[in-house]
């Protein structure tokens, strides 16, 4: 089972890779059957204040929204079962803004929760560490 979710977790990188962070890469990962549609995103790992995004378009939608639109990229830099139903991906993530252009590079990690073999949930941190964590 462990392989088969880091197989998940890598086709759905790929699908990122190819389409960026976006709306076409969601609806491409729902519809090969690699994550639910009505899946979660949670941001709390990162921002104090966020909350829990419940499916793909909202997740899209957010995206959107932000003045990073149409720039974010997610370059996985490994990608580890942990247990069962848990993949921690360590990623390197770069932008641009819109309105300035300014280039901008951060490492996060996410877990991504795996079950019958689709991603149900993507938990966003600032570091392996806290994304082990949040799993252990």
């Amino acid at each position: 089972m462990t392989d088969d979710n880091v197989a998940v977790a890598t086709r759905i990188y790929e699908i990122l890779a190819a389409l960026g962070v976006s709306r076409d890469a969601f609806r491409e990962v729902v519809d090969d059957g690699l994550a639910d549609p009505d899946g979660e995103v949670d941001f709390r790992g990162v921002y104090a204040d966020a909350g829990v995004i419940h499916g793909f378009d909202e997740f899209a939608r957010y995206v959107e929204a932000q003045p990073w639109a149409g720039t974010l990229r997610f370059e996985p830099e490994a990608i580890e079962a942990v247990d069962a139903e848990h993949v921690v991906v360590d990623v390197r993530v770069t932008a641009s803004g819109i309105g300035s252009g300014v280039p901008v590079e951060a490492r996060a990690a996410h877990v991504l929760t795996v079950r019958d073999g689709r991603v149900v949930r993507i938990q966003s941190f600032l570091d392996r560490e806290a994304a082990r964590a949040a799993v252990s």
